[in-house]
């Protein structure tokens, strides 16, 4: 209403003022603020179209300028999250039918669930943004752009310089590898393989409490380690004949705080379970297949950079560059540009959105 409208009011207003006003007087300032909650309250949708809207991301055609100002408001991540957060905690738990989930769970592992979540969905704002304008915002096939619509525009990709980003990635698969190693080395029990009870059917069982055959894991550790390093010879040749390409579709950014922030949520979620089974609050499982990989993933990667510390075209590389001549000997290619929904020219409004692959061909609905 304020982007319609906005122009107009203020206008009125100095229109309306004193020659020496400087602020509203208070009879005025009650009205805006009374006509301003009724407008909300107006264009507001019905509970049961909002309710689903929040909690299953149902489409609100018909509130567009209301789903706009909700996506783009501050908070919109944490607003769904907080929904979801209230439905899952009074959904009966498995196994407790008719009890909900926070009769169930202890008090520590609701509040650590709870923050995680609402400090992912926070961290995830610009990709939570941007899709749900895809989703709420763009019209499907075969429906009229709408005021207040958004259609598909190109625009440039963000890639994370190699600079800023290998730093990280070798530092959080190091830590991955390591935090393996010592559960390998410290577990107190696996899970043991048991044959079935021939009156229980045909075929094995894992039961917790198992013995931990630390040579054996040791040992594959070593091995994906060894493997890791075989291919960093390979690594360190691919990289020095790296050449960059033109990136007219790219912008190339460095680590933010926000990036910093993800790379640490990441790392922290991966090192959960490995340091979970190396203090024995579970038996060991995961830390296997997470060491074999970060052992095999490390030491090329580390070679990369270690290469392009010293290289004159690093300033140039963004990481899935890097991480490409690491794997792979085939050039470079540049990227394709992304598609970004943008507020649709009031020209458009009317315009029917074709079906995809029709025989229509392009139209100015399409961006």
């Amino acid at each position: 209403w304020r982007q319609a409208r906005g122009a107009e009011l203020l206008g009125l207003l100095a229109d309306l003022a004193g020659p020496d006003a400087r602020r509203l007087d208070a009879r005025s300032a009650a009205d805006l603020v009374r006509a301003g909650w009724a407008t909300r309250l107006r264009e507001h949708p019905p509970l049961g179209p909002w309710l689903l809207y929040r909690i299953v991301d149902r489409r609100l055609p018909g509130h567009l300028a209301w789903v706009r100002d909700d996506i783009d408001g501050r908070g919109y991540p944490v607003r769904g999250a907080v929904v979801l957060v209230v439905v899952f905690l009074l959904v009966p738990a498995v196994g407790n039918v008719g009890e909900p989930v926070w009769t169930v769970v202890d008090a520590r592992t609701l509040a650590i669930f709870v923050g995680t979540w609402l400090a992912a969905m926070a961290v995830m704002a610009p990709r939570l943004r941007r899709q749900a304008r895809e989703r709420h915002l763009v019209p499907n096939a075969g429906e009229p752009v709408r005021p207040g619509a958004f259609v598909q525009a190109p625009a440039p990709r963000r890639r994370l310089s190699a600079r800023a980003g290998l730093p990280w990635l070798v530092g959080g698969l190091s830590a991955v590898l390591a935090t393996c190693v010592v559960a390998a080395a410290r577990a107190p029990a696996t899970f043991a393989i048991e044959r079935l009870h021939p009156d229980d059917g045909v075929g094995v069982s894992l039961e917790a409490g198992g013995a931990v055959p630390r040579g054996a894991i040791l040992a594959a550790l070593a091995v994906g380690v060894t493997v890791g390093l075989i291919l960093a010879v390979r690594a360190r040749r691919q990289v020095r004949a790296v050449r960059p390409v033109a990136q007219p579709h790219r912008v190339q950014v460095g680590a933010g705080p926000r990036t910093v922030l993800v790379a640490l949520l990441a790392v922290g979620a991966t090192l959960a379970m490995p340091v979970a089974e190396a203090l024995g609050a579970v038996s060991l499982a995961l830390s296997v297949p997470l060491g074999l990989a970060a052992g095999v993933l490390a030491p090329p990667l580390a070679m990369a950079w270690a290469v392009l510390r010293r290289s004159p075209v690093r300033d140039e590389l963004a990481l899935v560059d890097a991480w490409h001549a690491t794997w792979s000997r085939d050039p470079l290619r540049p990227d394709d540009p992304r598609t970004e929904p943008v507020p649709a020219d009031p020209a458009l409004v009317g315009v029917v959105q074709p079906w995809p692959y029709s025989n229509e061909g392009p139209t100015a609905a399409l961006g």
